[in-house]
């Protein structure tokens, strides 16, 4: 198994960070593998998308924990990948910390054909991730976003 986690801190505070960690048709803004993603029926999703040429079109699971701001995500039968964010308390009262964690059970056969295809697999997966999170950053944190709005009509 294969295990990725990169954090990043966003200047937001840790409430409005998780709202749009749970926005799951937002997912396509920040994440470029993703076309299209939409909440079904509770935990169900679906995503469109593709990665390393491989087109998808699945459901999957998005359970959303308010209390501890985690989500644990993954594909409804596809049992090889899985994934969780979480949302903590950044260095100051306006800043929040966002860890992502992919989960890679792969079979050794799966993961030469990879490693065939692509030169250092790790390192193109955990700058996919770097990248990721740091369009997510840009993204709560940019100007004219839903956030920025939000703050400009809150009472000051």
């Amino acid at each position: 198994m294969s295990e990725y986690e990169q954090s990043i801190t966003i200047s937001r505070a840790p409430e409005r960070v998780f709202s749009q960690v749970t926005a799951v048709e937002q997912l396509p803004k920040y994440f470029s593998m993703v076309s299209r993603a939409e909440r079904q029926s509770g935990e169900r999703v679906r995503v469109e998308g593709e990665i390393f040429g491989y087109r998808f079109n699945q459901t999957g699971f998005f359970r959303v924990d308010e209390k501890s701001r985690r989500v644990d995500f993954g594909p409804e039968f596809y049992t090889a990948f899985r994934g969780w964010a979480q949302v903590t308390p950044g260095p100051d009262i306006s800043a929040a910390d966002l860890t992502v964690h992919l989960s890679f059970d792969i079979s050794q056969q799966q993961e030469e054909r990879l490693r065939g295809q692509i030169t250092n697999l790790d390192a193109v997966i955990r700058d996919s991730l770097k990248r990721a999170l740091e369009s997510f950053k840009n993204y709560c944190e940019g100007h004219g976003d839903p956030l920025d709005e939000a703050d400009a009509a809150a009472p000051a």
